[in-house]
């Protein structure tokens, strides 16, 4: 749990997945109560892709690897890097298990800071290759890779609570 003297926030390291957002002044939750009646999730963390592949699957090389939608990070453990009253670090590490569905070495960090009544989630990646989504399902897909140093800034999201019943994505 992060808190300060505005919000109280709960983050699961199954997932590194925020599942509360408490705005002290009102007692409001601003996040999806996770009733699995309709859908058990919260703020999921969809990495490594966002979305569906067509029957599931992907190709590289020549060699097909299989993906649920979405990825597999919010159905993972997260090591817990860094914990302060206000904020938190989450990892998630490339091994044998991922490697049978995303077959790169990766690091996954996500961190997430209160600064007053806002909680900011830069999302930091290290040696993370993308996969392009193949619409085909046999498309062979090349040895992709990007680097995030110089999109960081764009993959910053910040939640600021203002008000008692509405919530405003800024950044």
């Amino acid at each position: 749990m992060l808190e300060n003297e505005h919000i109280r926030v709960c983050i699961n390291e199954h997932g590194a997945e925020l599942s509360e957002i408490i705005l002290k002044k009102t007692g409001a939750n601003y996040l999806w109560s996770g009733d699995a009646k309709y859908w058990g999730r919260h703020a999921p963390v969809l990495f490594p892709t966002v979305g569906k592949l067509k029957n599931d699957e992907y190709f590289i090389d020549g060699k097909r690897y299989s993906m649920h939608q979405h990825g597999f990070a919010r159905d993972m453990d997260f090591e817990v890097e860094e914990k302060q009253r206000t904020r938190a670090v989450f990892v998630l590490k490339s091994d044998s298990e991922t490697k049978k569905a995303y077959p790169f070495e990766f690091v996954l960090k996500i961190a997430y800071t209160l600064f007053e009544n806002t909680i900011e989630t830069p999302h930091i990646r290290s040696k993370i290759p993308t996969v392009r989504k193949c619409l085909s399902g046999s498309v062979p897909i090349r040895h992709f890779q990007r680097s995030f140093k110089s999109v960081m800034n764009m993959m910053t999201t910040s939640l600021k609570l203002r008000g008692k019943n509405h919530a405003a994505f800024c950044r």
